[in-house]
């Protein structure tokens, strides 16, 4: 039961948010976080872990990455990527897709 309700939200959120099938684990890793901080009844409407939620933010929204390989001598360069926000590693650090380098 467990695994159709991971398989039924990552394919939702992978569908809503536009990503590619090849995200197919992030959106199980994303799924079970995101699981795992919702209450059930079978818990008196309490939660497995309980965390703080103020840092999620919705799957597949904008992110802008820092460009550690930007060379100095271009100062009027953006210094950030373009990425996706595909999961959660902790509280305080975000994964991100970055389309232009195909990599998380």
């Amino acid at each position: 039961r467990a695994g159709g309700v991971l398989t039924q939200r990552a394919r939702a959120m992978r569908i809503h948010a536009n990503l590619p099938k090849n995200l197919s684990q992030e959106m199980y890793r994303t799924a079970a976080y995101i699981l795992n901080r919702t209450p059930t009844e079978a818990l008196g409407w309490k939660t497995p872990y309980e965390p703080l939620v103020a840092h999620m933010r919705p799957i597949g929204c904008r992110a802008y990455v820092y460009n550690r390989d930007l060379r100095a001598a271009n100062k009027l360069e953006s210094r950030t990527l373009i990425g996706y926000l595909v999961g959660y590693q902790g509280t305080n650090i975000f994964r991100i897709w970055l389309p232009t380098k195909d990599t998380v």
